[in-house]
């Protein structure tokens, strides 16, 4: 199944459109590349949340995670968000960041989850245009 991408507009211009990119799948191993240069033309975005929802509690101890895939290279790569939903059971998981991260347009986020557990994943990041 594709990522979808939604604009959602923000109702006054004092900043940017938010958009939703937003996937599930019911296989194993996610791994999800999303390229800010193709997707938004170039333009500068930021990170303003990530929200995961798993069909039942998994049992395998391994991390969901959110990484910037810098352009200036593997050096300058970061995991932004990391989450183990095994250790407390979890069926959702929302990261609201405090202050919004900002991503150069060439960046990419890769979003990966090993799931062995071959639950139905989903998830959604919300980012916001910057000017």
């Amino acid at each position: 199944m594709a990522i979808t991408i939604k604009r959602i507009e923000a109702p006054v211009k004092v900043e940017g459109d938010v958009y939703e990119y937003s996937h599930s799948q019911a296989t194993a191993t996610m791994s999800k590349t999303l390229p800010l240069k193709k997707d938004f033309l170039g333009r500068k975005m930021r990170l303003l949340s990530v929200e995961v929802l798993i069909s039942a509690a998994p049992t395998t101890s391994e991390s969901f995670t959110v990484t910037l895939d810098s352009h200036l290279g593997a050096s300058y790569d970061v995991v932004l968000f990391s989450n183990n939903p095994s250790l407390t059971s979890a069926t959702s998981i929302v990261n609201i960041w405090d202050t919004p991260y900002d991503l150069h347009p060439l960046d990419e986020l890769v979003v990966a989850y090993a799931n062995t557990n071959t639950n139905t994943v989903g998830f959604r990041l919300l980012l916001r245009e910057r000017f």
